[in-house]
């Protein structure tokens, strides 16, 4: 079996595949918000809820966390929150036996949503257009982290998520609203980067 993680502390969003081609479970959860604030509370808490999807699985995916720059890792908090939910997954992926990969944010998102950057609004039509009708973004994350892993580890699996990829309609692409600068600080302006090589489309 494979388990892929999108984790996070308000919603973590996981798929678990019988088999690289299939039935895929999904769903997602929450830590309360009360066990937020203490580190091994949050943990143990998270934990509580995921550990039973590590039954029987041999392969383990997770979402790498946010780096220490850019807007999102200024949030120490979140940081410390993340960067410890990571480990975790990989401690309890040792204690089940299974082996654990970490997946890159950006290089799952151009394979779910055809290119990276901030997840679209529309990230559940993305997920289902793969074959995969999940119920909110963070499982179409978690679908995205499976597929990655599958392309590294399991390509004759991958190409046949592929096939129901390219079958489906064309999705247009809805974008995030823009983020609104902190009441009290003046808006940043970044200085723009040049392209770099871009992936060859998989569609």
């Amino acid at each position: 079996m494979i388990l892929a993680f999108d984790t996070s502390v308000r919603r973590t969003g996981w798929v678990k595949a019988k088999t690289p081609t299939g039935p895929v479970r999904f769903g997602s959860f929450g830590v309360p918000e009360h066990a937020r604030a203490n580190l091994g509370l949050m943990l143990k808490t998270w934990e509580g809820i995921a550990w039973p999807l590590f039954e029987g699985v041999m392969h383990v995916y997770f979402e790498a966390p946010i780096l220490p720059h850019g807007p999102s890792g200024r949030n120490v908090t979140a940081l410390r929150q993340l960067w410890a939910l990571a480990a975790h997954v990989e401690y309890l992926a040792h204690h089940a036996g299974a082996d654990c990969a970490e997946v890159d944010n950006g290089a799952h998102k151009r394979i779910i949503y055809s290119h990276g950057g901030a997840k679209p609004e529309n990230a559940v039509e993305y997920a289902a257009a793969w074959g995969l009708p999940v119920r909110n973004p963070d499982e179409a994350d978690a679908f995205g982290v499976m597929l990655a892993g599958l392309r590294s580890e399991f390509p004759e699996a991958f190409n046949r998520w592929l096939t129901i990829r390219r079958d489906a309609p064309p999705i247009a692409r809805v974008s995030p609203p823009p983020r609104r600068p902190q009441k009290g600080k003046p808006e940043r302006k970044h200085q723009r980067k040049r392209p770099g090589p871009r992936e060859p489309s998989l569609l």
